[in-house]
């Protein structure tokens, strides 16, 4: 389980839903400004919109991807 630590920490820390952060990838995450970018769908309309990153995720997304390296999205 522990390799699940980093995605369940960004969603109770930051509200967003599954969907969004499942089809994130590493280049919408501003680790600099803060936040990543994710993109949802309403009524067949896409919808992007800024997940503000807290400490917390901050430390466990740098964790992921280092052990990633850049080899794969988020997901």
């Amino acid at each position: 389980l522990r390799h699940l630590r980093p995605v369940i920490i960004c969603l109770v820390d930051s509200g967003a839903r599954w969907g969004e952060l499942s089809g994130a990838r590493w280049s919408d995450c501003d680790f600099a400004g803060g936040f990543i970018e994710v993109t949802s769908f309403k009524n067949k309309k896409r919808i992007k919109r800024k997940v503000y990153l807290t400490k917390r995720m901050t430390a466990a997304l740098k964790e992921w991807k280092k052990a990633q390296g850049q080899r794969s999205p988020l997901k």
